[in-house]
C-alpha cells in the first residue's frame, strides 16, 4: 500500500481539524482508495503553544516553515496558516520545490 507523506503549516482551528479528519478517516482511506497518509511535519508559530496537542506519533512539530516546505519526502503541503503573506511565501517555495 502506498503512503503519501503530509506537511502542514499552522495548528490553529482548522490544522487540528485537518489533523484529525486524517486520523479519524485513516482507516477508511486505506481500505477504500488502497493509500495511506502519514502527517510527518507540522510547522506552527509558537511551539510552546503546542506541546500538548494531540499529533500522530512520529510527526515532527517545528516554528520553521521550512522545515516542511524544503522536505523532499513531503508529498503534499497543507496550508492553514491563517496569515496571508508568510503562506504565500510558504506555497510558492512548495511549489518551487515540487
Amino acid at each position: 500500500m502506498e503512503t503519501i507523506t503530509i506537511g502542514l503549516l499552522g495548528l490553529g482551528t482548522v490544522g487540528k481539524g485537518v489533523v484529525t479528519l486524517l486520523q479519524k478517516q485513516a482507516a477508511k482511506i486505506a481500505r477504500t482508495q488502497d493509500f495511506r497518509f502519514k502527517l510527518k511535519s507540522v510547522a506552527v508559530h509558537n511551539l510552546d503553544h503546542h506541546q500538548n496537542d494531540d499529533l500522530p506519533a512520529g510527526t515532527i512539530l517545528t516554528d520553521k516553515v521550512t522545515t516542511v516546505v524544503d522536505d523532499p519526502e513531503i508529498q503534499i503541503v497543507v496550508e492553514a496558516m491563517g496569515t496571508i503573506e508568510p503562506a504565500k511565501v510558504a506555497i510558492c517555495q512548495s511549489i518551487l520545490n515540487g
